[in-house]
């Protein structure tokens, strides 16, 4: 484990048996990683245009380019991934659809599950399974204030009404045969995955304020957001 120091030194901390932390861009740390070297990854993708990370030019949340920088950025991602994890072993990826920004003549959603789905399987990576996380509308039409969910959109104009967006958990495998099963019996009991195989969890089932956050910023350098991806999920699905 390392931690930054206030002169923007990394000093090892604490070497754990059974985990390393690294500190570093992913797109430019992942080069230098060794190749099938993991063995469950889950991870959130920035959102473009949904959530404001830092001011940096790197990070993905500052463009709204979907099929232009997004997509490249990614592009290095998912092949990195796909040669960094074992053969045959997960990667879930947490994602929803983007509402497009109505202050440039957007309507509409962004399809961000399908280009995950489509740059993972172009990386090499094998799309299984996905699962949804269903929303409270009520919830969303107040965070967000979507005239689609409202009610008062679905009285002044029913075409434009829509559902609540919900979350995916897309399920990739790399490519070839698990050398290792996954063999932990009692920690997953029948009951539970009776529960969890739903192809949707319900939003009653699933605490949407538990994520890992940063304080309020306070200046436009600062991190401002860490991950929607809620810590029950990520739990859930290790």
């Amino acid at each position: 484990m390392a931690t930054l120091t206030l002169d923007n030194t990394m000093t090892d901390i604490l070497n754990g048996e059974q985990f390393h932390v690294h500190h570093g861009d992913c797109i430019e740390h992942m080069a230098e990683m060794p190749a099938e070297s993991i063995d469950f990854a889950v991870f959130s993708p920035p959102f473009p245009a949904l959530y404001a990370y830092t001011n940096s030019p790197e990070d993905i949340g500052n463009s709204d380019d979907l099929q232009g920088e997004t997509k490249i950025h990614l592009s290095f991602f998912y092949r990195q991934l796909a040669r960094l994890v074992k053969p045959g072993r997960v990667i879930m990826v947490h994602v929803t659809q983007i509402p497009r920004m109505k202050r440039s003549g957007g309507r509409g959603v962004m399809d961000f599950r399908g280009l995950n789905i489509r740059l993972g399987e172009r990386s090499g990576l094998i799309y299984e399974y996905d699962w949804s996380v269903a929303k409270n509308p009520q919830a969303q039409a107040i965070r967000t204030h979507c005239h689609e969910l409202q009610f008062a959109g679905l009285e002044r104009d029913r075409s434009r009404s829509r559902g609540s967006l919900p979350d995916y958990l897309i399920k990739f495998t790399a490519p070839g045969d698990n050398e290792t099963p996954i063999q932990s019996p009692g920690e997953v009991s029948r009951n539970d995955w009776i529960q969890w195989a739903e192809s949707c969890w319900p939003w009653t089932d699933i605490k949407a304020t538990g994520t890992l956050n940063t304080k309020a910023a306070k200046s436009e350098k600062d991190t401002k957001h860490i991950c929607p991806l809620q810590l029950q999920v990520i739990n859930r699905l290790v």
